[in-house]
């Protein structure tokens, strides 16, 4: 209910792109360090049959601050069992 009311979206069809249709910025926005390193990014547009593949610097420095959204940078680290 709440992602359909932030997001206009269901659970299991998340994806960044519909961070647009978040109007108020309640969503924080995070993505691991990697991430940013990769050439390109793969996500699904809210339907998931089809993939979006995105050179990274067209979702960082061209989607994201067109859309006005703002994110964080994490660090998640391998661990050996």
């Amino acid at each position: 209910e709440v992602l359909e009311q932030l997001l206009s979206t269901v659970p299991g069809r998340v994806s960044p792109l519909e961070l647009i249709f978040d109007q108020e910025k309640k969503i924080a926005f995070f993505v691991e360090k990697r991430v940013l390193e990769a050439p390109r990014i793969c996500f699904h547009p809210s339907d998931d049959t089809c993939t979006v593949v995105l050179e990274n610097r067209d979702f960082f420095q061209g989607f994201l601050p067109a859309a006005g959204i703002e994110y964080g940078v994490v660090s998640i680290e391998e661990t050996e069992e």
